[in-house]
């Protein structure tokens, strides 16, 4: 190699994060006699995985764009062979116009690692967008989204097969080894008696009851009395995060790519891709998203037909309504709106579980948005009958925030030094002082009232003491300050003339979960 190549070589074995990967690159590019330039990009994909973009310049060949996906961990056959295989059952044209293509054979590593290249889609680096970015740039998003579902349902799903299956059996299928008590869903829900293990049926939520999300998926007496549902099954990406599903900047009309179809199958449910789309969005969104509204995002996932929160962002409101109505179409079309609407149902709870294990891409608070997203789905999910009211013995009280980490851990994640309600007069300076006498009025506060005059009379010491610990929180940016602003919006948006009682009752329920949030469940 020549000089300039072995040093941009080099540059590119910089960005390589795994010593491992840096070497069995070094030792492919020797025997295969290639060089790699850096090409100045790097995937924000939904996953654990390196996604690096390269040139490939091969002995007398000519320069090629690659991405880079490198794993230290995996299952390394099982995503090389999916991959390729939803390029060889895709009709041809779509193929070529629609999927990334792998090139050569996976690098393998230790622990059934790899690095697979994949050919750059739309004629290079910069010529196309993750969809939620790209949406940006177009006067009709929802549009936009709704036509790309379209295309996943109808071009590249020229036909589908549908089945009656048992809904426990169904949703412990997609779960996987998820469920298993030392992977990520399972480790969680092991952690609360009655969630996972001996299921309890119904939860006690914020003054309501929910269905467990993890009654519908284990065999129990409880998942045992559902109906078999319809299941529609075709092709599906498997994996349909933003980043996987990029959109051309260049031209007239509406060009996409699907890139990374490791976990790509030919029987899944046709529900799954928008759903998980629609997810993944959110979860990428969400921290953006005021504490106040997110239960009305809840909502809006499940019945999107409603008007969404223009505070909510466009990506999120796009996608949301573009895979719903592109899902919603094709049922009227094919007169089945019950079965396609009892599988998203399905999707987005079992997905929204799948998002609540997602300890290292996600924060507490979003996975506990999303298992509670689950439970909602669950409720829906299931008919209102007699043969499922609850009963006392079904019932399973959990704690209000049903944070992943326990209270230390989530209040260092949060950077709060846990204060002691009542710190030695010795202690009592400062800002220190401030923190301990809002902690102390917030623990006592009644956060229950039948009207807006009661409520603003007791919680008149709260507001003057919470101005204060906001003054000495300002500017610090974490999710502490958050909760905070979330806790004093509530209160001023509720005390206020012409509120109705429900209001009142809603924004207690609220505050008392942001209060669990801030200073951890009552002991």
């Amino acid at each position: 190699m020549k000089r300039t190549e072995v040093s941009a070589f080099e540059e590119v074995l910089k960005q390589v994060k795994s010593a491992k990967a840096r070497a069995a690159l070094r030792r492919w590019a020797d025997q295969e006699s290639v060089t790699l330039i850096p090409a100045d990009w790097t995937g924000e994909g939904f996953t654990e995985a390196q996604l690096l973009g390269v040139y490939v310049q091969a002995y007398r060949g000519h320069l090629q764009g690659v991405i880079l996906k490198i794993k230290d961990r995996g299952d390394r056959d099982k995503e090389f062979k999916a991959h390729n295989q939803a390029y060889e059952d895709a009709p041809s044209a779509f193929a070529r116009a629609h999927l990334a293509e792998l090139i050569g054979r996976a690098i393998p590593l230790d622990n059934d690692g790899s690095i697979m290249f994949q050919k750059v889609v739309g004629g290079g680096f910069g010529e196309t967008k993750e969809i939620d970015k790209a949406l940006l740039g177009h006067t009709n998003p929802i549009e936009v989204c709704r036509q790309i579902i379209w295309s996943l349902l109808n071009e590249w799903n020229k036909e589908s097969t549908s089945d009656h299956e048992s809904v426990g059996t169904l949703t412990r299928d997609l779960l996987g080894e998820r469920l298993h008590p030392d992977k990520t869903v399972g480790a969680w829900a092991a952690r609360h008696e009655g969630l996972l293990l001996d299921p309890r049926p119904w939860l006690i939520h914020g003054g309501q009851l929910l269905v467990n999300p993890f009654a519908l998926v284990c065999g129990n007496s409880f998942s045992d009395r559902l109906p078999n549902m319809i299941v529609i099954r075709g092709k599906i990406h498997g994996d349909l995060h933003p980043g996987n599903l990029l959109v051309g900047t260049e031209g007239e009309g509406i060009s996409y790519f699907m890139v990374d179809l490791s976990r790509y199958s030919a029987s899944g449910l046709l529900c799954w891709d928008p759903v998980y789309l629609t997810l993944t969005t959110i979860a990428k969104y969400l921290p953006k998203i005021s504490f106040r509204s997110r239960e009305a995002l809840q909502q809006w996932v499940l019945n999107p037909s409603q008007r969404p929160d223009s505070e909510w962002p466009l990506e999120v409101r796009a996608i949301g309504a573009g895979t719903y109505e592109a899902i919603d179409q094709q049922a009227q079309q094919l007169t089945s709106r019950p079965a396609w609407r009892q599988q998203r149902l399905l999707c987005i709870m079992v997905i929204s579980l799948i998002l609540t294990g997602r300890n290292s891409l996600l924060t507490p608070e979003s996975r506990t948005w999303f298992f509670w997203l689950a439970a909602r789905a669950a409720t829906q999910y299931v008919p209102t009958s007699e043969d499922f009211e609850p009963k006392d013995s079904d019932l399973l009280a959990l704690p209000e925030p049903l944070i992943v980490a326990d209270v230390v851990k989530l209040n260092n994640h949060r950077g709060l030094d846990p204060i002691p309600a009542a710190l030695p007069a010795t202690e009592r300076t400062g800002e220190a002082a401030v923190w301990a006498e809002f902690i102390a009025v917030l623990r006592a506060v009644e956060l229950d009232a039948p009207d807006v005059a009661m409520l603003a009379a007791r919680t008149e010491t709260l507001r003057a003491r919470l101005a204060e610990a906001r003054r000495i929180r300002d500017g610090h940016g974490d999710d502490t300050a958050r909760l905070l602003d979330a806790l004093a919006g509530t209160l001023e948006e509720v005390l206020r003339p012409g509120v109705t009682s429900a209001e009142v009752k809603e924004a207690c329920q609220y505050a008392r979960l942001l209060r669990t949030w801030i200073i951890g469940p009552p002991s």
